[in-house]
């Protein structure tokens, strides 16, 4: 989330308003919901549940049945997350900004694969 940075004034305070409401607990709750994270993880821990918290956050065993932000059940009591915590979780991400060694090949590749297909479509239209 950004600013631009021509906003300036009341529309300024008005999105900085927006960013602290979004920051401030409930937004991330809602998403808690849905399986994804909050990077500012704490304000939302007092705007969730401790049975949600303790399943999307600490990855524990769900103590009852857990709703979606519809109220329908989306977990069942007893199911533990994937891949644990939320801590857990973030240690296995990677996150690289280049480009892999096999990029080259595969483009060739795709390319030859591309004029094969457009030869033989051109090829096919003469005949009919």
């Amino acid at each position: 989330m950004c600013l631009s940075r021509h906003l300036e004034g009341r529309r300024l305070d008005q999105a900085y308003e927006r960013l602290n409401w979004y920051l401030d607990g409930y937004a991330g709750a809602l998403v808690a919901k849905q399986g994804y994270y909050m990077s500012a993880s704490e304000p939302v821990k007092a705007h969730l549940p401790a049975e949600y918290w303790d399943y999307w956050y600490e990855g524990l065993p769900a103590r009852e049945d857990l709703t979606d932000v519809e109220g329908r059940i989306a977990i069942k009591a007893g199911h533990i997350r994937a891949g644990g915590s939320w801590k857990a979780r973030g240690r296995n991400i990677a996150i690289w900004n280049t480009t892999m060694d096999e990029h080259n090949y595969v483009v060739r590749r795709w390319n030859e694969l591309v004029a094969l297909a457009a030869q033989k479509y051109r090829v096919q239209r003469r005949a009919s």
